[in-house]
């Protein structure tokens, strides 16, 4: 009998434990958080971008650049047929901004991924981003 005592307490403490665990990982977490919107702006939604996975804005010209792909349709379980993926432009300076595909004209199969803009010393700009796997990075001029 004292040691069915035993266990029982031993599985008591051990079930005090974990649940304060669980709640302490909860409220790490921000669960018991109230998030209260702030944004007094005004929001855009532009369509004809597949997973676009990166963005980066050229801050003097607010030149906005985005990487899009449609990832899905390069998992071995789509039915659907990958399109051709391609970086976008979009003039946040425009009183009409609009998406620019600025990689049309590129005739080879195009995944981008990650994007990073480079000015150099003299003002060229280089667009970097990665494409078709993570060792392979390709530069074009802007």
């Amino acid at each position: 009998m004292k040691f069915v005592k035993r266990a029982v307490i031993t599985v008591l403490i051990l079930a005090v434990v974990l649940v304060g665990f669980v709640i302490k990982t909860l409220n790490d977490a921000g669960e018991f958080r109230e998030i209260k919107p702030h944004f007094n702006g005004q929001v855009k939604a532009f369509g004809g971008v597949l997973s676009s996975e990166d963005i980066t804005i050229h801050s003097q010209s607010a030149m906005a650049f985005i990487s899009s792909d449609d990832r899905r349709a390069h998992q071995p379980w789509s039915k659907t047929r990958a399109r051709q993926g391609a970086i976008l432009g979009l003039d946040l300076g425009a009183s009409k901004p609009g998406l620019t595909n600025l990689t049309a004209d590129f005739n080879k199969e195009l995944n981008p991924h990650g994007i990073s803009l480079w000015t150099a010393a003299n003002g060229t700009l280089r667009l970097r981003h990665l494409f078709q796997g993570l060792a392979q990075i390709r530069d074009d001029v802007c």
